[in-house]
């Protein structure tokens, strides 16, 4: 595809054409340029045979690109406002005196509970018996108070922190945790922490003798350590709560730094190694309402070979507000999620975006707003701003120039030119309301992760999955 100087509009390749150079902004492949990574990069040459699903979409209902028009202050009025009847709260009730382990009990009731220890006294006798081969003859079973006890006291821990574990029964008074040391012994708690288990040890796919059964039961269920609790708990957050009309969708990180398959490292995250969690959160109150954990890059067979799947963000973004359907939530993301093809999708689900839109080389971005020659960015002055929109949908793109950076805003939910008042004397400007309420919403998910840090419930420990434990623990509290 190529940009046509005379209409300013996309256009497939003729032969009349001649050589086009790698330097041209058109001739971009949106086979990579609307993949999912962070990566801004230059690809040549046409769309080959293994285009991406999101490039399909686009060009569905005809052979040309989406058509962009420059907007205009008549657009205001295709963006009716949506009816929105939810009232933020949770969706249950309990009697004036609940206490707070009520809440909680309504994210991991007593059931999961139970499990954990029916589990813990399985693994118990199955790593003495299979893997030490001795007898611990301290080990007792555990019962359901006391298994109740151990997670409160990693609750307590985390807010009473300490940089040995054997300091909460400290013989020093200025470090002993009374309450702590006075519930469970340090050798019981230590016992528990070493035999704590949440899936029957008998079914884990990693000792199924069978080499071939074995790599694909692991690949069906990755999670398979965690599961028993992390989908009831998943079902619990969707429903037990109403979001408001705002929501944000973003990453988030619970820090590792041991070994496993599905670690990430974030450089930009304050927790730069760790599990990634894909976490969708009501705007102002940073509620999480659904999550999923990012397990590592996956491939699809084809007859050529292996290929890295793509479109894994659109497909992760679909899945999590999937539960909030229909209800006109405006969901606002960063340029990870927001493309074109996302943001058509969810309208037809009756959720609509705001998210930014910094990657330029894309065959979606607007002729209108890609810089001339061999610019980066448009030539607007401080305040301006230039705003284009789609001929069939609500659907725009608007680019507004800052003190400090130039940014690009997709939006579905305001009109493009609507603007609101930012600053006061000599600073104040007019800025896009888009980028405004952007700014105002988008950090649900990172609200959300820093209070979880400030108590955050877990203890050092060699077994990844228990980090994922206990950050469900801290999802519930």
């Amino acid at each position: 595809m190529i940009l046509d100087a005379a209409t300013g509009e996309f256009r497939p390749r003729r032969p009349d054409d001649g050589d086009i150079t790698a330097e041209s902004d058109s001739e971009v492949d949106e086979d990579a340029a609307e993949d999912d990574d962070f990566y801004d990069r230059q690809y040549v040459g046409e769309a080959s045979s293994d285009d991406d699903d999101d490039v399909a979409a686009v060009l569905a209902e005809d052979d040309t690109p989406p058509v962009w028009r420059m907007s205009e202050t008549t657009d205001a009025n295709i963006f009716e406002e949506t009816d929105f009847d939810h009232e933020r709260g949770p969706t249950f009730t309990l009697p004036s005196h609940a206490r707070e382990l009520d809440y909680f009990f309504k994210f991991i009731p007593a059931t999961l509970i139970r499990l954990a220890k029916d589990e813990t006294n399985k693994y118990a006798k199955f790593h003495q018996r299979h893997i030490a081969r001795k007898i611990d003859k301290y080990w007792r079973n555990a019962d359901y108070r006391e298994v109740q006890a151990f997670i409160g006291v990693l609750v307590c821990m985390g807010i009473d922190r300490k940089s040995s574990v054997e300091d909460y029964w400290s013989s020093d008074p200025f470090l002993r945790n009374q309450g702590i040391s006075t519930v469970i012994t340090r050798s019981r708690f230590q016992q528990l922490m070493r035999y704590f288990h949440l899936a029957d040890p008998e079914n884990d796919p990693r000792r199924d003798p069978d080499e071939a059964r074995r790599r694909r039961r692991c690949q069906e269920d990755p999670l398979y350590k965690i599961n028993p609790w992390m989908e009831p708990i998943v079902d619990r957050c969707v429903n037990n709560y109403k979001m408001g009309r705002e929501i944000s969708i973003d990453e988030g990180m619970v820090r590792f730094k041991g070994r496993s398959k599905f670690k990430q490292r974030l450089p930009h995250k304050p927790d730069r190694d760790g599990f990634k969690i894909w976490q969708l959160c009501d705007s102002t109150t940073a509620y999480i309402a659904n999550f999923a954990p990012y397990l590592g890059v996956k491939y699809r067979d084809r007859t050529d070979g292996r290929r890295q799947e793509r479109g894994v963000v659109k497909r992760i973004t679909m899945e999590l507000v999937q539960p909030f359907c229909g209800y006109n939530h405006s969901l606002f993301c960063d340029s990870l999620f927001s493309t074109v093809v996302t943001a058509r999708e969810l309208m037809e689900t009756g959720i609509y975006m705001v998210g930014s839109f910094n990657r330029r080389n894309r065959r979606t971005m607007p002729p209108q707003l890609i810089p001339p020659g061999k610019r980066k960015r448009l030539p607007l002055s401080v305040g301006d701003m230039k705003a284009t929109t789609r001929t069939d949908s609500r659907l725009n793109i608007t680019a507004y120039q800052d003190s400090n950076a130039q940014v690009l805003i997709l939006n579905t939910v305001y009109p493009p030119l609507e603007c609101v008042p930012v600053g006061e004397g000599d600073e104040r400007r007019q800025v896009p309301l888009s980028l405004y309420n952007y700014r105002r919403y988008m950090g649900g998910v990172d609200r959300a992760n820093q209070k979880r840090k400030y108590f955050h419930t877990g203890r050092k420990n060699h077994r990844w999955w228990t980090y994922l434990a206990c950050y469900l623990i801290d999802v519930a509290l």
